[in-house]
């Protein structure tokens, strides 16, 4: 429900993931970082790109829509994402979004 509540910041907690990830990403060949709008994948994803010297680029079809927002819906959004990004020849690409539409 990220989208569509109050968009606290990420905690202390947060922060240390964010950095422990850009630190594990930072030997993977990251070429793009896109993220969610919303607050906390904001924060993620920019603590990400400053470890590794890149911009943010904001994608709103990583954003939850809320509990109205059906797994058929999730998952085609996520397909219009991937669609949308082109793959070829882009390296890695880190996607920072929500832990429900991660997980499905």
């Amino acid at each position: 429900m990220q989208g569509q509540t109050a968009h606290p910041p990420l905690t202390d907690l947060g922060r240390e993931q964010a950095a422990k990830v850009a630190g594990t990403l930072a030997a993977k060949g990251v070429t793009r970082i896109v993220s969610s709008p919303v607050v906390r994948a904001r924060q993620t994803s920019q603590i990400i790109a400053d470890r590794l010297g890149q911009s943010v680029e904001i994608e709103p079809l990583l954003t939850e829509q809320g509990l109205e927002e059906s797994i058929q819906s999730v998952l085609g959004r996520i397909q219009t994402f991937l669609e949308k990004t082109d793959h070829a020849g882009d390296g890695t690409i880190v996607a920072v979004s929500h832990g429900d539409t991660i997980g499905l």
